[in-house]
């Protein structure tokens, strides 16, 4: 009973904050409000102001390593808590999750991997947790919303007035989408908005870049993360089997073999496009999926700014989960064929018995 009134609660407290309590928001008409706009959907990262790195940054590089921060806490903790010599998982909501995932993986691992499947675990959990986080950080409020308050770096982006905020001694600049500012977007104009290093309350046609956005809205991250994978793919193959490895790519014993020899030769070849069409998969699978999903919340929230776009970030929860798992069992399948020789069919712990 009393977890059904939490849900109820819950559910009634989701309805209010999207509908009534934010219709105020939007008196200048439907998903247009005067404290703000709907974040501007760009495939390219952001370039946000920052004192290192030579004074600008990627907003989507930024949210990584917040993301690294977090994941090497969560580590941290569940490290502290082992040295303890407890060995029962952290009680909570966040210790219950991470443990059921955990063992999931593991099992999973072990059934595919049979010995090797705890030595890979580690990676697949690291992919997974990874992913995750990057997957769900956008979803949190503020991302992708609260930046930097300044001239467009591309064209073609729509600009506002901007309009200050004042919550007692509490002031910051946001942008007036009840007042769109047309800009001729010319070829100067677009440079100039480039290297614009105006203060906020000065610019005119503003535009939000936002600190913290979607990782794997990215194809720098998501690229970056299929050939660190793949090129870990590689490294257990040498590992488990030596350059006998090479065989799968370069079969050159199989030309003694006449023509059906040239046919395993060529499909060696192959091999190797098919490990670089494996990158391609990699990265554009995670990056489609997630990008798709921006773009869904921000057409609902145009269409409907009250209450469906609710029932969407649940779909993104879940799509963000199902890319994360995807990717890593992937990854763990690709690690567990390049142990493999060339030719062996076992896989799995049964099939190893079996083979003992």
């Amino acid at each position: 009973m009393r977890k059904a009134l939490t849900i109820i609660l819950a559910v009634a407290a989701v309805v209010l904050l999207c509908g009534p309590l934010t219709g105020f928001l939007y008196s200048g008409g439907l998903g247009k409000s005067p404290y703000g706009a709907l974040p501007v959907v760009s495939l390219p990262a952001e370039p946000i102001p920052i004192p290192w790195f030579g004074g600008k940054m990627s907003n989507t590089f930024l949210t990584t390593l917040i993301i690294d921060v977090l994941l090497l806490l969560l580590v941290g903790l569940g490290l502290r808590h082992a040295r303890r010599g407890d060995v029962r998982p952290p009680q909570g909501v966040l210790g219950n999750m991470v443990e059921m995932v955990s063992e999931a993986l593991a099992d999973f691992a072990e059934n595919v991997a049979g010995k090797r499947g705890k030595a890979i675990f580690p990676l697949v959990a690291t992919l997974f947790f990874f992913i995750l986080l990057g997957n769900w950080f956008k979803l949190l409020p503020g991302a992708e919303s609260i930046g930097v308050l300044e001239a467009p770096h591309l064209a073609n982006i729509p600009t506002y007035a901007p309009r200050l905020i004042e919550l007692g001694p509490i002031s910051f600049y946001t942008v007036d989408g009840t007042k769109p500012v047309e800009v001729e977007h010319t070829e100067e104009a677009a440079a100039a908005g480039e290297h614009a290093a105006e203060p906020a309350a000065m610019c005119t046609a503003c535009n939000i870049t936002p600190f913290i956005r979607g990782v794997a809205t990215d194809l720098n991250f998501t690229l970056s993360l299929a050939l660190v994978t793949m090129a870990l793919v590689q490294a257990w193959g040498f590992k488990a089997q030596g350059l006998r490895y090479l065989l799968k790519f370069f079969n050159l014993p199989a030309l003694a073999k006449g023509p059906i020899g040239v046919i395993e030769f060529a499909a060696g070849l192959l091999e190797i496009i098919s490990e670089f069409s494996r990158i391609i998969s990699f990265a554009f699978r995670l990056l489609g999926n997630i990008f798709a999903g921006t773009v869904l919340i921000f057409v609902m929230s145009n269409l409907i700014p009250f209450i469906l776009p609710a029932g969407f970030y649940g779909l993104e929860l879940f799509v963000g989960a199902i890319q994360a798992v995807v990717f890593a069992l992937l990854a763990l399948v690709f690690i567990n064929m390049a142990t493999h020789g060339h030719g062996d069919e076992s896989h799995g712990p049964q099939a190893e018995a079996a083979h003992a």
